[in-house]
């Protein structure tokens, strides 16, 4: 099948590399443009322009891909499918009629809960048991068309944003495949939104980061775990931020919020208003990243003081 590939993320790179091993033409992959990252602002492309490169597939890198310019562009590229992942821009109706069947989007939760940027860390953050894979036909709407397939899988208690993302990206790769040869096979059966369980992941922003030690212990490492590795739930100690990475809830009677109940060279402990938190890897501002052994004997963290 003759497809046209628009992302941009990590996420999105098992997808557009199983549809080339499958053997289906990728006449072009739209990503956004090259952008400067890190502290020295180095220019660098996306994952997906990345991949593309060494898979030596065309690219076209518009700022926005709803423009009429960007429009002329993708005509010259005829497709009988369109597959988007991650991609970071919603697309417009003319955009959504030029390939010659539809164009499939891969979404990262069980829709239509987790509509937005972020489902995969908001569906550890809200304590969700399981989520999954949607391929859902798109309309000039976000992650709002109707349902073509799903694929779920279990959200561990260990699992942090990275693992879980590691999880799905291998699993949309595979929910793709089957998408397109239930295309092929002209299989298709989809399956209406209900808008009345519809639920939301905005794109996270700072305020969603700041751990509240008033929350009880097991909403806190969900918090933890569902910002982990980036962005990163985050403290302070003394007027310094501490970025939290990894963490486990513990049933704990005598117990304070934000105090620092107990410390060792293995274990730093924080209150909560219910139970407590086990700290395992943490980050000073302008340090290194460490394990909770190395951070309590650089930085003598002290039982009673408070933290937040």
């Amino acid at each position: 099948m003759n497809i046209v590939f628009f992302g941009s993320s990590q996420f999105a790179v098992q997808s557009l590399e199983a549809l080339v091993k499958a053997g289906h033409t990728i006449s072009l992959v739209v990503t956004r443009p090259d952008k400067p990252k890190g502290r020295r602002l180095f220019i660098h492309p996306t994952e997906v322009a990345l991949k593309a490169k060494a898979l030596g597939l065309a690219i076209f890198q518009p700022d926005n891909p709803n423009t009429p310019e960007a429009l002329e562009w993708l005509k010259k590229t005829p497709a009988d499918l369109y597959v988007v992942a991650s991609y970071g821009h919603i697309l417009n109706q003319d955009i959504l009629n030029l390939p010659r069947l539809m164009a499939l989007n891969i979404h990262a939760s069980l829709l239509p809960k987790y509509r937005g940027a972020a489902p995969i860390h908001w569906a550890i953050i809200k304590g969700e048991k399981e989520t999954g894979i949607s391929i859902i036909k798109m309309i000039p709407r976000m992650d709002a068309g109707d349902i073509l397939l799903e694929k779920k899988i279990n959200i561990e208690n260990t699992d942090t944003a990275q693992s879980l993302s590691e999880k799905l990206e291998a699993l949309a790769s595979e929910a793709i495949l089957e998408a397109v040869k239930l295309l092929e096979d002209k299989q298709l059966t989809f399956i209406k939104q209900d808008e009345t369980q519809v639920t939301y992941a905005p794109k996270l922003q700072k305020e969603h980061c700041l751990i509240n030690w008033n929350n009880d212990a097991t909403t806190i490492a969900h918090q933890i775990r569902g910002l982990s590795p980036s962005p990163a739930a985050y403290t302070y100690r003394k007027g310094k931020m501490i970025k939290i990475f990894a963490a486990k809830a513990l049933d704990y009677l005598e117990t304070k919020p934000a105090i620092v109940l107990a410390v060792s060279k293995k274990i730093i402990l924080i209150g909560c208003k219910e139970g407590a938190v086990e700290l395992f890897e943490l980050q000073m501002e302008n340090g290194k990243r460490m394990s909770v052994e190395a951070f309590s004997c650089g930085y003598k963290i002290h039982p009673g003081e408070q933290w937040g």
